[in-house]
């Protein structure tokens, strides 16, 4: 892990261009190397085809990525009985990663008798990851900074709930602040805050309208913003200006 981070740290400053994929990126690049920065995020082939919205008699809350540190996801699992509180739910965890993160996960299910409301689907294929989107109420990405300073570099799999019309609550550290813009396009909740997790998605969990109208303005910020289309002209416009710096 340090070698990378001084190869990067070396190639950063031999660097006359630079292309970030989110602001959180480009400043940590900026206090590498004080340079102008080009932001260009990453594209998605997504169609943008928002599906109605379930009314779960049991609420159904989806995470998807790696099980790995940074992406939060014991800090959901303490939110959950908060959530329970106020509402019947279960929460599904897409993906796999480290293994001792996955046993410290299943030790805090076991803490709070989640048994049988946290549930580890592993990997899926598009099609069954496709139905988990269909059937879920709400996303969520509880990412953190994680004890290496690591965290979400720009959180793609946003783009894909808001891609099928799912609100998400999202922490907002990272690159997550370029997707979800706070009561606009999701929520954004406070780091390694279980109760403050909780609120956010029991506020959309609670609220029908509130939950369809974020869903509504994430999907048409993210198929506005994130389209290959936009995202090809941004880079014409990058290759044009590394032609005109190579002249001058």
């Amino acid at each position: 892990y340090g070698y990378i981070k001084n190869v990067l740290y070396y190639l950063i400053r031999k660097a006359d261009l630079i292309v970030c994929n989110s602001g959180f990126t480009s400043r940590m690049v900026v206090e590498i190397k004080d340079v102008p920065t080009n932001i260009i995020p990453y594209g998605t082939p997504l169609e943008y085809k928002p599906i109605p919205l379930n009314n779960n008699p049991t609420k159904k809350i989806l995470c998807v990525g790696r099980i790995i540190e940074r992406k939060g996801l014991i800090y959901l699992i303490q939110a959950m009985p908060k959530i329970l509180d106020k509402c019947d739910a279960v929460l599904s965890i897409v993906g796999s990663g480290d293994p001792h993160i996955e046993w410290q996960l299943k030790q805090e299910i076991q803490k709070f008798n989640l048994e049988d409301k946290v549930m580890f689907l592993g990997k899926l294929s598009n099609e069954a990851l496709i139905e988990q989107y269909k059937k879920c109420d709400v996303f969520c990405l509880p990412a953190i900074i994680d004890s290496k300073g690591d965290t979400e570099g720009l959180g793609v799999v946003l783009l894909e709930a808001l891609n099928y019309g799912r609100p998400v609550v999202a922490s907002g550290v990272g690159g997550i602040t370029d997707i979800i813009k706070h009561e606009q396009t999701g929520l954004l909740a406070e780091q390694k805050n279980p109760s403050d997790l909780a609120a956010k998605l029991i506020s959309i969990l609670l609220d029908g309208k509130k939950a369809a109208k974020l869903a509504k303005q994430g999907c048409e910020y993210a198929k506005f913003q994130f389209s290959w289309e936009k995202i090809m002209d941004q880079w014409d416009r990058f290759y044009a200006q590394s032609k005109y710096h190579k002249k001058h």
